[in-house]
Order: C-alpha cells, then structure tokens, then sequence
C-alpha cells in the first residue's frame, strides 16, 4: 500500500475552562445556566446535580485534569487549544494544570486570544508560550495560534507577534482568525 502524500489533519478540542465554579462570576454563571433540567444534558462528565437542583461543574484538580487528557488520548487528539486569560482572571487553571501535568505527553496545546485582550505585553507572553516544547507546531514548525475577533488589532501588533517569534529563534506563527 502507498504511503498517503500528506500526514494526516490534526485534531484539537476547544478548552473555554470556565470549569472553576464560585467564587468566579463566570464559573459561577456557568454553573447557574447548566441548572434547569432542559440544559443538564450539557454537563461535563466531572459535573453533578447537588441536591436542591444547584450545579456543580468543576475541574480544579490535577485528577480532573489527566482525566481530561485521558479521554482526549483515547478520542485521538492531539491538541487542547486554550482561551488565554490574564494571571489575575482566575480561568487560567485548566491551562495551568495541563501544563503541570505529566500525563500531558504527546497532547500538545495552541493558545485562543481574544483580540480585545491584546496589550503590550501579548508578544511576549505568546512567544514564551510558543517556546513550549508541547506547543503545537505546524507545517514545518510554526506555533499554532488562535485569534478569536479582530475588533481592535492593528497590523503592527501582528508583524511585532511574528517579530518576537523570529528573534526567539522560533518560525513564524500561524495565525488562524476565529
């Protein structure tokens, strides 16, 4: 049989982790929506119902998350790509968890920014990330990277992105435009 002419597509799962609960406001809206019985069908494999009809769905632990990474294995995945937040957010902890996690091998991840949060210090924060060996790559070794919205973007803080990347000995970065 021939070898196939190209390596096969890529796989990647969209992570929102706003899996955090209370006292977040967006963890907990997310709990609050899942509660009426017609959306529980919605619920992630680590939510419950608690008594009362209240919602819980978080995944705050290094068990939650290799779970997570388990599944995505076993489903074929090969990558998780994270909304990036800011430190002081607080929806940082899924991304943080993965990247801790030893059970992450051979499950790469790309980063999902949001345009509106795009400030001076996004080309460093990115390339470091870039810099991950467990970042997802593509064609030939250019960071995989997700911009969800162009409201606001100016083309000199995409040529300074790829700038930052080519100094940091890393290729240019494939910008995919959500």
């Amino acid at each position: 049989e021939a070898a196939p002419l190209t390596p096969p597509p890529l796989v990647g799962a969209i992570r929102w982790d706003a899996w955090v609960g209370a006292p977040h406001k967006v963890g907990a809206a997310v709990e609050k929506s899942l509660e009426p019985e017609s959306f529980r069908f919605r619920l992630p494999w680590f939510g419950r119902v608690l008594p009362g009809g209240t919602v819980e769905a978080r995944c705050i632990t290094r068990e939650c998350e290799d779970r997570q990474i388990a599944y995505a294995r076993k489903a074929g995945l090969d990558y998780f790509a994270f909304v990036w937040y800011p430190e002081e957010s607080g929806l940082q902890l899924g991304l943080k968890l993965f990247r801790t996690s030893s059970a992450r091998r051979g499950l790469s991840y790309a980063l999902i920014l949001e345009a509106s949060r795009w400030d001076k210090n996004t080309s460093r924060e990115m390339t470091s990330h870039f810099l991950d060996v467990g970042y997802q790559k593509v064609l030939g070794g250019r960071p995989l990277f997700f911009m969800l919205g162009v409201e606001g973007i100016v083309p000199s803080q995409v040529k300074d992105l790829r700038r930052a990347c080519l100094s940091a000995g890393l290729e240019n970065p494939y910008i995919v435009l959500m």
